[in-house]
């Protein structure tokens, strides 16, 4: 059983229809579900740790399709130090 990759990531910033915006802050979960017409259990999604711009709600972890990914953050990107326009 093959899970598709997660469209969410750490850090990735999304948005709740009811709860507002949110960050990302832990790695997603596949759940799983029965399929009773092939006896097995089917990939269902992901559950996805995030925390709430809201301060006075608690960090929750919701289904994946509940959300909206509103941005990811750019991957820091290591940099060579030159001198005299050489890399070191």
């Amino acid at each position: 059983m093959e899970h598709e990759e997660c469209p969410f990531k750490w850090g990735d910033r999304v948005s709740h229809k009811l709860f507002g915006f949110a960050t990302v802050n832990g790695e997603p979960t596949a759940v799983v579900g029965p399929d009773a017409t092939l006896r097995r259990t089917v990939p269902r999604g992901w559950t996805v740790p995030v925390e709430w711009d809201d301060k006075g709600q608690a960090p929750a972890r919701l289904a994946s399709d509940h959300l909206t990914k509103i941005s990811r953050p750019m991957p820091k990107v290591l940099s060579t130090v030159t001198r005299n326009g050489k890399n070191a």
